[in-house]
Parts: C-alpha cells; sequence; structure tokens
C-alpha cells in the first residue's frame, strides 16, 4: 500500500484571543460534571489532492488470486492436520486396548497374588505349629531320656536273675506276686 502523509488540521484563528478564556470554567470540579452533557462535533479532514481515490492499488482480480492461493495453502495445512488427528485417534484406541488389556492382566495378578500371600501365611501358620510340636516332642524325647537313665539300674538288676525266671514271668501279676514274696518292693516301670 502506498503511505499516505497527512498534516494535523491548522487552528482557526480568532479575532479575540480572551475568547478562548471566555469559555472556560473557573470551577474545575462542577466542570467535569456538565462537559458530559455538552457535544461537540468534529470535523473530518478533507482529503488531501495526493490521496488515492480508489482505497487500494491492486485490483479485484488480483486479490481474489492472493485469497485463492491463501486458501489452497491453509486447506492442505489442514488436511494434513486432520490425517494427523486422525492417526493420533487411532492410536489412542491402540492405546486404550492395552491399557485395558494391563489393566486386566493387573486384576488377575492381583488376584494371584492375594491367593499367593493367603496360602504364604497359612503355610506360615503351619510352620509355626510345627515347631512348637516339635519343641514338645523334644521336651518329651527329653523326659523319656531322663526317665530311661534312671530306670536302667533297675533293669540291670532283672538281667542278673536267671533266665529260667524271666520265662516263666509272663504277666506282670506274676512278677509281682514273686515281688511280695521275696521281700524287696517292685514297680512297674523298674519292671522293663
Amino acid at each position: 500500500m502506498s503511505t499516505v502523509k497527512r498534516t494535523p488540521p491548522k487552528k482557526k484563528q480568532t479575532d479575540n484571543p480572551r475568547q478562548i478564556h471566555t469559555s472556560s470554567e473557573s470551577d474545575i470540579s462542577s466542570a467535569a460534571l456538565t462537559s458530559d452533557l455538552v457535544k461537540m462535533n468534529r470535523n473530518k479532514r478533507p482529503r488531501s489532492a495526493d490521496s488515492p481515490q480508489g482505497g487500494s492499488t491492486l485490483d479485484f482480480q488480483n486479490l481474489q488470486n492472493t485469497l485463492s492461493s491463501w486458501r489452497e495453502e491453509q486447506d492442505s495445512k489442514l488436511a494434513t492436520i486432520l490425517a494427523d488427528i486422525v492417526e493420533i485417534k487411532t492410536q489412542n484406541t491402540h492405546i486404550k486396548e492395552s491399557n485395558d488389556e494391563i489393566r486386566k492382566t493387573n486384576e488377575e495378578l492381583k488376584v494371584s497374588i492375594s491367593f499367593i500371600n493367603k496360602q504364604f501365611e497359612d503355610l506360615k501358620k503351619e510352620v509355626e505349629e510345627l515347631k512348637r510340636e516339635r519343641q514338645d516332642q523334644q521336651r518329651n524325647i527329653e523326659n523319656l531320656e531322663r526317665t530311661q537313665n534312671v530306670a536302667i539300674p533297675s533293669q540291670r538288676l532283672l538281667v542278673k536273675w536267671p533266665k529260667l525266671l524271666v520265662y516263666r514271668f509272663r504277666t506282670m501279676r506274676s512278677v509281682t506276686y514273686i515281688g511280695c514274696r521275696v521281700g524287696p518292693p517292685t514297680l512297674t516301670p523298674h519292671v522293663l
């Protein structure tokens, strides 16, 4: 476009320079209230002789060609953007499907882990119970060993008896009967 130079309008010359001041208000605060009521008309500046008459130097056909080429560029850009959007949407659907599969797998893993955890807790309880039973068995074995150590000397006394007597005493009742006749007390734990 051509550059248009304009000059500011010239001030009107008044005959009396004091006339400018006569229309001003002495009270500025009240002037602000009354200034809204006063209408001022501005006159347009006249067109200078240098300014173009038709407005634009480009003719209508040239403008139309420029706009159509711009439109084609924008259409091609929009087409590529739409193709990209379609591709992104398909990728999003694939991602959603894979996320759903992952979510399903995670749920299955949660169920399996909770099942395994429950089994582990059950096994842990069983191991603790077996440890307690083992300790109880160990204590029983120690008690039996002490009892056996006490009973061994009395067993040696029975071994010294002749074999014929051992074969004859097949029941505890007969051993007790003979023990009472002989004199020393015989207890059942000592006779084994």
